[in-house]
């Protein structure tokens, strides 16, 4: 991946271009993510083993929602993801698009 994109690049779309360029495309089967973007099972294993563990940013992924019975179900390895904060994300006329959902995981040997 990054071989492929040129130094110095930098992708930090807003809140609202990611849902509408990349998110809103990708769930309809249009297009495929940038390069740039990961899709992987953040319920596999602990998030230590897929990102740093002593990173320092916050970190956007996408990722399908796993259903037990008529709820989410955020278990991952030794612990689970909650959540903690979630917003609206709007359009440029006021509409909401979409929704941010912040999510800490809890477990052990973190």
């Amino acid at each position: 991946m990054a071989d492929t994109l040129p130094i110095g690049y930098r992708f930090c779309p807003s809140d609202e271009q990611a849902i509408s360029y990349c998110l809103a495309p990708k769930v309809k089967g249009d297009v495929v993510f940038p390069e740039c973007i990961h899709e992987f099972d953040v319920y596999e294993k602990e998030p230590w083993k897929f990102f740093d563990k002593n990173a320092e940013e916050s970190l956007y992924v996408f990722t399908k929602l796993k259903m037990k019975k008529s709820r989410v179900e955020r278990t991952a390895g030794s612990g689970y993801w909650r959540g903690a904060q979630s917003s609206d994300v709007k359009d440029c006329h006021n509409n909401i698009i979409g929704l941010k959902k912040h999510l800490n995981f809890k477990g052990k040997d973190g």
